[in-house]
């Protein structure tokens, strides 16, 4: 066992702020870009992250493995540039490589993949060296899922098949040859009073909010 000091570390953003300066007249690439299930309803509310990163970008590439969102994504926003694939797939990302992308955005992805170490490594053989990507994901330390847990449900995406901890996704992304230059912290918003008390208190304790984040380069 080691004690791992990267939770101290992080420090408490709001994503899609950071998201978007990193991105700021880049070229960048967008992986599980349409947010689906929930798509239409980020849209209406002004938070889908393709629509707020389309006019900050240089150019945009939006990739996704549900066509109906997609397709519904392209029609909507009217802009942009989307592509049906499976980043798990070698054979589809391969290609990319020669498109230098500077920064890569990979939000909220790898907690619903099969096979998130065969996606880093095909991100990986796309990256050049002053390529960065951007991973965010839940945590397993979010004071707002024990708070639920405790007064009686599990609040989740249905398709999620994992948490990761600060150090577990560091773990990953080295295992697949990256290196972490930079740690955050998040929370996704929520209502009532529970989801109230938890996001002050990740404010104030940025280990204890419910999503990670880092930025990281081609090691």
């Amino acid at each position: 066992m080691i004690k791992s000091r990267i939770v101290s570390d992080m420090r408490f953003v709001d994503r899609d702020r950071l998201i978007i300066e990193r991105c700021e007249g880049k070229k960048v690439l967008h992986l599980g870009c349409t947010d689906s299930p929930v798509h239409e309803q980020q849209y209406e509310r002004g938070r889908l992250l393709q629509q707020k990163l389309l006019g900050p970008c240089a150019a945009v590439t939006g990739i996704d493995i549900d066509p109906k969102s997609l397709e519904w994504l392209e029609a909507t926003l009217g802009t942009g540039d989307y592509r049906l694939g499976d980043i798990e797939d070698a054979t589809f990302m391969s290609p990319l490589t020669a498109e230098g992308y500077e920064v890569i955005l990979l939000p909220d992805v790898l907690e619903h993949l099969n096979n998130p170490m065969a996606a880093l490594s095909n991100i990986q053989l796309i990256c050049n060296e002053s390529s960065r990507l951007i991973v965010t994901v839940p945590t397993a330390y979010s004071v707002k899922s024990f708070m639920r847990v405790v007064v009686g449900h599990e609040l989740i995406h249905p398709d999620h098949v994992a948490f990761y901890s600060p150090y577990v996704l560091t773990n990953l992304l080295d295992r697949a040859g990256f290196a972490c230059t930079d740690y955050f912290a998040f929370v996704g918003g929520g209502r009532g009073p529970i989801a109230a008390g938890t996001n002050l208190l990740a404010r104030l304790f940025p280990r204890l909010a419910e999503g990670v984040g880092v930025v990281a380069r081609k090691s």
